[in-house]
């Protein structure tokens, strides 16, 4: 009996382990292996050196939200093609605050999607955070949103929003 409780025990640093060291390139592969799935180019990674390149004009806030580092993909898939940024951030705080800074309910066209933690879409644009990831995906909408299922189903760990959330409007 005490045997199993230690190997219980040992389980736990392991998994956590997992979950705090869920990597971009492992969400990458698990639309990978979704079938009719297959990336369109290769991965380009950007860091916080060269995060001006993708994001020109929003660089600097997202710098100061927490940003790890982003990777942008094209995916096809039965629905047509995807294009994929995925945003890594400190934490989900820091991904909820990134995820706000395109958020605008004013914006014709916005809708609220039901895809990870919270989540929108405007035309082809839909956009989510869940854990520490701002997921934002270009392309048709079935195809987005197909795809935005796969994502949520494989990013980990907690979203809890900052507890200043709660004092601002929905």
């Amino acid at each position: 009996m005490t045997k199993k409780w230690f190997r219980s025990l040992l389980w736990i640093p392991i998994l956590t382990a997992a979950l705090h060291g869920q990597s971009r390139d492992s969400l990458l592969k698990s639309i990978a292996q979704v079938p009719n799935w297959s990336p369109a180019d290769n991965p380009a990674n950007y860091d916080e050196k060269s995060i001006q390149r993708l994001a020109p004009r929003r660089a600097v806030a997202i710098g100061r939200y927490g940003f790890i580092g982003a990777t942008q993909q094209n995916w096809r898939g039965p629905d047509g093609k995807v294009r994929l940024t995925l945003y890594e951030m400190t934490d989900a705080s820091a991904a909820y605050g990134l995820f706000t800074l395109d958020r605008n309910i004013d914006q014709p066209g916005f809708r609220a999607s039901p895809a990870g933690s919270d989540g929108f879409s405007i035309s082809n644009r839909l956009v989510f955070w869940q854990s520490k990831y701002v997921v934002s995906l270009e392309g048709i909408p079935q195809a987005t949103e197909r795809m935005a299922r796969i994502l949520s189903e494989n990013i980990f760990g907690r979203s809890r929003k900052p507890p200043v959330s709660n004092y601002l409007p929905p």
